[in-house]
């Protein structure tokens, strides 16, 4: 019979399988090239830094689901925002005119609301490369590649 587990040690060991916290990069994760594309982004942004159980992971504790790829676009294209009716979450062909974009750049104020995304309590903010791409790909029309 195997000899139960020390206090240190049964901590180590439920620390290594909790969840990632919010905001940070799942190990092993986004080793793709950033690209403008919804696949490249939800790879290598939002599956591994919005997608955690504690934020965007669809267990209800933020509106959109950003899990997957086909999910996130659901959730976001065209989509309004329970935030703000002053904007969709994503407008294709216009990253001005999308809400998404004003929680990127900390400038959601300028649409009446909330916190800006990443939440700055919770690890890195996204890169100028990163920020970019997601422009980049609202510009040339929010496609599902």
């Amino acid at each position: 019979m195997r000899a139960p587990l020390a206090a240190p040690a049964l901590t180590a060991l439920l620390l290594a399988c909790a969840a990632p916290a919010v905001g940070a990069p799942v190990p092993g994760s986004g080793q793709a090239p950033l690209e403008p594309t919804l696949t490249s982004i939800s790879a290598n942004i939002l599956v591994p830094r919005c997608s955690s159980t504690a934020c965007h992971g669809g267990s209800g504790n933020a509106p959109i689901d950003l899990g997957s790829k086909e999910a996130a676009r659901l959730g976001m294209v065209n989509a309004s925002s329970t935030e703000t009716d002053l904007m969709p979450v994503v407008a294709p062909g216009e990253p001005d005119r999308s809400y998404l974009m004003l929680k990127l750049l900390g400038t959601q104020a300028e649409a009446g609301c909330c916190d800006a995304m990443p939440p700055s309590r919770e690890g890195d903010p996204l890169s100028d490369e990163q920020i970019s791409a997601i422009a980049n790909w609202i510009a040339n029309g929010a496609q599902d590649d």
